[in-house]
């Protein structure tokens, strides 16, 4: 739950202080964002900042 969700967008990397890891936001409902996995904690007036992507080689597809 966010305090207010203007500035962010489905897409967006970010970083929740006191949590580990960069969360990728996958829905938006109100000031509810939904990330791509689970946090290790529950952070009470944690700070949300913008994260760089980070992208990994992938093999090719198979055809």
């Amino acid at each position: 739950m966010l305090n207010d969700a203007a500035n962010l967008t489905v897409t967006y990397a970010i970083t929740i202080a006191g949590v580990t890891g960069t969360k990728i936001i996958m829905a938006l409902e109100g000031n509810a964002a939904f990330v791509d996995t689970a946090c290790d904690v529950s952070v009470a007036g944690g700070a949300v900042a913008h994260a760089a992507h980070v992208f990994k080689n992938m093999p090719p597809l198979a055809a």
